[in-house]
């Protein structure tokens, strides 16, 4: 079961995925208490800037293909959401690089 799970893995296209899970989702009216839109657009970016990550494919598989597909389109988001959030991903939209300056005859002096 876990070998052929993997395999699975290896021959999906994680952008697939992560495009059927926000198709279902953009057709509902509404989002369940506590859940706001920008809560539902941050989990996609953490998800898609992810999506190589073993763990998030596992996850868009079980919400495409497994048990969690089959929850109604509430639970269904609430608990996507909460799924993300445990995984601890990171958007990288945030993180903005930056630069060191050493000066070596400084770092020499020192020494």
């Amino acid at each position: 079961m876990k070998g052929e799970l993997e395999g699975k893995l290896l021959h999906t296209i994680p952008c697939d995925r992560i495009s059927r899970i926000n198709r279902r989702v953009s057709q509902m009216k509404r989002f369940p208490n506590g859940i706001e839109p920008a809560t539902v657009r941050n989990t996609f970016k953490k998800l898609n800037t992810c999506k190589e990550r073993k763990q998030v494919q596992k996850l868009l598989w079980d919400y495409t293909d497994g048990e969690q597909a089959k929850l109604d389109d509430g639970n269904f988001v609430t608990h996507l959401v909460g799924d993300t959030n445990r995984l601890n991903l990171i958007a990288n939209e945030g993180i903005k690089p930056t630069r060191l300056h050493v000066s070596l005859a400084a770092f020499l002096l020192r020494a």
